[in-house]
């Protein structure tokens, strides 16, 4: 109970953020409030359904289910989903409020995530249609998948915050599967596992960033998103029926 009380805690001082700048969103960050981006709002919804789930008699103005589905209808209306299912990374300022910037595995994996827990909190299976749709866009994407179908990151590898981007992608993957199993999603993700154990492993058993070229470097961030990825594929190797 300790830990759940916490998370509203936490969740509370997220919904304070909340403005009506660009027409709503909370800020990436408390100091300075500058911007409104995809990642930010992802998250805030997905605590949101997710403390819902937790909560009963959540209902109403104000509750967690309220804050959940007023947070996708304001992320829908940013332009940040755009109608290729791939979610751009933030808005531009507090004025023109215009979506720009690239497209990231997380971004698209954690909105997959608040996605499903929006559906289970409410039924709607449309919002699993989104949540499919968003995560086969980002398996087919050129910029997130390569020609031979192994994720990528459209950002270098000095970028150390995109050392973990892939694994945040497979962890909300796993949940979608969990309710909507597929064939392409299973050979993806072992796509990537074999990739990540063949090619992007070391003698010592550390796993680069790049999961399409040799070991390139450890870091926890890196084995951390690469495990993610080897968990999925494990959880979903089960054949279906």
């Amino acid at each position: 109970q300790a830990y759940l009380d916490m998370a509203k805690t936490i969740f509370k001082r997220m919904a304070d953020s909340w403005d009506t700048k660009c027409n709503g969103g909370i800020y990436w960050r408390g100091n300075p409030k500058d911007k409104k981006n995809a990642i930010s709002n992802s998250l805030f919804m997905k605590a949101a359904a997710s403390l819902h789930l937790r909560t009963p008699g959540d209902t109403g103005a104000g509750s967690y289910l309220d804050w959940a589905q007023r947070t996708w209808t304001w992320f829908k209306g940013t332009g940040m989903l755009r109608s290729d299912k791939l979610v751009i990374d933030t808005l531009d300022g507090l004025t023109t409020c215009k979506a720009e910037g690239g497209t990231f595995s997380y971004n698209q994996g954690v909105l997959v995530g608040a996605l499903v827990d929006l559906a289970a909190s409410t039924g709607d299976a449309t919002l699993l249609d989104e949540a499919d749709a968003i995560a086969r866009a980002t398996m087919a994407s050129p910029s997130l998948t390569n020609a031979d179908g192994v994720m990528t990151e459209p950002c270098g590898i000095d970028t150390k915050d995109c050392w973990q981007f892939k694994g945040v992608f497979f962890r909300h993957l796993l949940e979608l599967y969990r309710v909507r199993p597929a064939k392409d999603i299973q050979a993806y993700t072992r796509k990537q596992s074999d990739q990540i154990w063949n090619v992007a492993r070391n003698a010592q058993n550390q796993f680069g960033y790049q999961w399409h070229v040799a070991f390139d470097g450890a870091a926890a961030r890196r084995q951390s998103s690469a495990l993610d990825a080897l968990i999925t594929a494990y959880a979903v190797s089960s054949p279906l029926p």
